[in-house]
């Protein structure tokens, strides 16, 4: 139970730049010259670089979770390393779905369950 809502955390957080980035766009698509003084541009330039680094902080983690996890194939890790890497915001939403969400932690079996599922 507390690993799903982890996950679910991790997701929500990991959408975090793609959200930031929709909103951005519209506010610079939206600007006209006689708007430009209404934009306190120090708050947004802060709260763009914040962004950025805390982006840079999801990618380290999910290229962390690629190398260190079993979930993904030997033969795909750096493959997955280099995708998150260069296409982090679109990426890393796809990587959770398919290796995150769908991971299971093994259950604790007594060894003779393990016998009894073998026959």
């Amino acid at each position: 139970m507390c690993t799903k809502i982890l996950k679910v955390i991790w997701l929500v957080l990991s959408l975090a730049p793609l959200v930031y980035m929709i909103y951005f766009m519209r506010l610079i698509f939206r600007l006209t010259p006689s708007s430009v003084n209404e934009v306190d541009f120090d708050s947004v330039f802060r709260l763009h670089m914040s962004m950025i680094l805390y982006s840079w902080l999801f990618i380290s983690t999910y290229i962390i979770y690629i190398f260190k996890s079993s979930a993904v194939p030997q033969e795909k890790k750096a493959l997955w390393a280099v995708v998150i890497f260069m296409g982090n915001m679109v990426s890393m939403p796809i990587f959770w779905c398919l290796y995150v969400w769908r991971s299971h932690v093994p259950s604790k079996q007594t060894p003779g369950r393990d016998m009894e599922n073998q026959r």
